[in-house]
């Protein structure tokens, strides 16, 4: 067996739907990471925050963290939903916008520095089978490999093209 550190990235931001069902959706998130991949990984989950846009011009909300009043008013419910639940580990709050990438940085640096391997997913990403991590522990540190991408549903065909 492989020794290995691993800790779990889960980065989340603003979404259209209800606080509970934001809440619902990334509690299915980590449930299959305790499931499939293992159930005593440490997790951190980094909700990076939004700029508000006029709700008048609905082109201004977008992936670069631009949203309206309702959805920053549900978002901020959401975030106080995952602060009072032991179930997420450690719930990391950004004060500002800073995008998925930067985002996932600034949980690894602060949340993560003891970890020599860190898994990093969306709040919408679902593990459906089990992960044999000792293959892909094996596979990065025999293989030359920097990083391991599982594929989602959405990117299968992507994938399938290019891997």
């Amino acid at each position: 067996m492989i020794p290995i550190s691993l800790s779990c990235v889960v980065a989340t931001s603003p979404t259209r739907m209800r606080a509970e069902d934001q809440l619902e959706m990334i509690r299915s998130t980590v449930n299959s990471v305790r499931l499939h991949v293992g159930d005593c990984i440490p997790t951190v989950v980094v909700c990076d925050h939004h700029k508000e846009a006029d709700e008048t011009e609905p082109w201004r909300q977008d992936k670069r963290g631009n949203v309206g009043v309702e959805v920053a008013r549900e978002y901020a419910r959401y975030k106080e939903l995952l602060a009072g639940d032991p179930t997420f580990g450690t719930v990391l709050p950004l004060p500002r916008h800073y995008g998925f990438a930067h985002a996932v940085g600034v949980a690894m640096r602060h949340h993560c520095s003891a970890a020599s391997h860190i898994l990093v997913i969306q709040h919408d990403f679902i593990f459906n089978d089990p992960v044999r991590l000792e293959v892909v522990m094996g596979a990065l540190r025999d293989g030359g490999f920097r990083y391991v991408v599982f594929p989602a549903g959405r990117k299968m065909v992507h994938t399938a093209r290019h891997v």
